[in-house]
């Protein structure tokens, strides 16, 4: 159980760091240029590959339809809540790919459509149509499976197959990278939860003055421990060299809010964007500043939040050590419940 926790602790580091590492460099990197990857239907980047509006508006709307079915009117934050489900199923989706992709798990074009064949999905199995003499008959289902009017089923249970299998073998192959014996799982569990009383008695560490160690013994005792009085030092001189901020760091930084707010407009709730951008203390509490008297604010941030809705964000604020994003959660008079991003300028 041991080696289980450090294999899966192992591998769970790994799907973290590479879940971090492709949020952070390279999820939102270089999506603003020139013509606009927004204007090309391109909401983010994972890896080397790109996050289309078209994708997460499709799944989207799958994950609503299975969710709420036909309900007429659909509360925000439940909207919020599913958008950010649908969104981080795409990101584990595409890293899960690329793990896949390193662990050779892949086909060739024509296993899905044979494995199609051989593999009826349950509802088919279930259906008594297909049976033949109390059995479920293969060849009956693999000749309606041929029929032209079926082609648009068969490709859709392809493609639910090209989803689920490798997967399934993903899955396998971490079950299987340590065994675990049922000793392995009963020793565990009874260390877990075995309480026992226990007395005892307490002696204080105290010097025993009956014992009188002589000179030769203490000269002896510290010849063989000399290492124990050893002080090592080290005289050093080094000096600082600042990297100043240049201008493109800050277009860089800039460019980065920008693409927070695309990923904002196109649905992304501004809480998990504050969690996973910000690099202000509050970006733990998904960018929550609390109410603050905007008067009080620098000019700035007055200026960008001049005509900003409750749900609304600002644009871009250029400030001296970085730029802010600012969420309107609420709003009395001057008093707004503000919720921010802050992306530091970095050489």
């Amino acid at each position: 159980m041991q080696k289980l926790r450090k294999s899966m602790g192992i591998f769970l580091w790994v799907i973290a760091i590479i879940f971090i590492l492709f949020i952070f460099f390279d999820f939102g990197a270089n999506v603003r240029r020139s013509g606009s990857m927004l204007q090309k239907g391109i909401i983010a980047k994972v890896g080397r590959r790109y996050v289309s509006y078209n994708l997460f508006s499709s799944e989207y709307q799958d994950a609503q339809q299975r969710a709420f079915g036909q309900r007429p009117e659909i509360d925000p934050m439940d909207q919020r809540k599913l958008s950010d489900q649908v969104l981080n199923q795409i990101i584990i989706n595409q890293i899960l790919y690329d793990v896949r992709q390193k662990l050779g798990i892949t086909f060739p074009k024509n296993f899905y459509p044979k494995l199609a064949m051989l593999m009826p999905p349950q509802e088919f199995l279930r259906d008594t149509v297909f049976y033949t003499n109390g059995q479920f008959d293969l060849q009956k289902y693999q000749n309606i499976m041929k029929d032209p009017r079926m082609q648009q089923f068969f490709l859709s249970y392809q493609h639910r197959l090209q989803k689920i299998i490798p997967d399934q073998i993903l899955n396998f192959d971490l079950m299987n990278f340590v065994r675990v014996s049922g000793m392995e799982i009963l020793r565990e569990y009874i260390e877990d939860s075995l309480m026992v009383k226990i007395e005892y008695l307490y002696f204080p560490p105290e010097m025993d003055t009956t014992i009188k160690p002589t000179d030769e013994e203490l000269k002896k005792y510290f010849e063989e421990n000399i290492y124990k009085y050893n002080e090592y030092g080290a005289l050093m001189s080094y000096a600082v060299f600042p990297v100043p901020v240049v201008e493109a760091d800050k277009e860089r930084a800039y460019e980065n809010a920008l693409n927070i707010v695309s990923q904002f407009n196109a649905g992304v709730a501004f809480d998990t964007l504050a969690y996973i951008y910000s690099e202000s203390p509050t970006g733990k509490k998904g960018g929550d500043a609390g109410e603050i008297n905007i008067t009080k604010l620098p000019r700035e941030m007055q200026k960008a939040l001049r005509g900003v809705k409750v749900g609304g964000i600002t644009q871009p604020i250029k400030m001296d050590e970085g730029v802010y994003v600012l969420y309107v959660e609420s709003k009395k008079g001057n008093l707004y419940h503000l919720r921010e991003i802050f992306i530091k300028y970095k050489p």
